[in-house]
């Protein structure tokens, strides 16, 4: 300002960003495949200045539906993703270089019976992240929904490392009216 005296001054970093979303469903295949190219300039924390910035992340994979398993009106699913950004252990994601597997099993009743399990491997550090969602109504007015995620083999220098024992058990009750 006019007397030199600290002031501080916004600053916007401009962008340009280009990402894409696809999915290909083909009787019981589901192909997924979300992708993100930014060029940026962000700002460095220990020196304070700007530095550009491209990187590329995406997130792959499909899904295949076992429908009508054990001659039943159940369905089941096999899911596989990749997920890969090349800043590597610098990325602002925890998924920077990891392969989720998970199964889908959908019960197809009048009560809306679900689950999925997946467990999302790390291949840099081995790392494993759990996680159980499922659900049900009942009563007709009432839905139960558990939701379960776990952290197991956390790298003592891993950005998971502050979130560790943060596993968790949800059980709601939800009632509609």
């Amino acid at each position: 300002n006019k007397n030199n005296q600290p002031a501080l001054l916004p600053y916007y970093p401009q962008m340009t960003q280009y990402s894409i979303d696809a999915q290909l469903t083909t009787e019981e295949w589901i192909w997924k495949f979300e992708g993100i190219i930014r060029d940026w300039q962000k700002s460095n924390i220990n020196t304070r200045q700007l530095q550009d910035e491209t990187f590329f992340a995406f997130t792959g994979g499909f899904e295949y539906t076992f429908v009508g398993i054990a001659e039943s009106s159940a369905d089941l699913g096999l899911v596989t993703e990749y997920l890969y950004d090349d800043r590597g252990l610098q990325a602002t994601s925890i998924f920077q270089n990891d392969i989720m597997l998970g199964l889908r099993l959908a019960l197809n009743d009048a009560d809306s019976s679900e689950a999925l399990l997946g467990i999302i491997y790390d291949i840099d550090n081995q790392e494993h992240f759990i996680s159980l969602e499922a659900s049900q109504r009942f009563s007709g007015n009432w839905t139960a929904a558990l939701e379960v995620r776990g952290f197991n083999n956390v790298n003592q220098l891993s950005r998971l490392k502050t979130i560790e024992n943060d596993d968790f058990i949800q059980l709601d009750i939800t009632y509609y009216f």
